[in-house]
């Protein structure tokens, strides 16, 4: 997704970080996760 800088991943605790552009929406974000079976929450 365009605005990604970087993603690291913790499967022993089955999280991912993802470091985004100040630019990136948090809404756009959050769907494309969804959009791939995945859940996310903005910290």
């Amino acid at each position: 997704m365009e605005g990604v800088r970087s993603v690291d991943v913790d499967y022993v605790s089955k999280t991912a970080t993802i470091k985004v552009d100040a630019g990136c929406s948090n809404k756009a974000l959050l769907k494309a996760l969804d959009d791939v079976g995945f859940e996310g929450k903005i910290k």
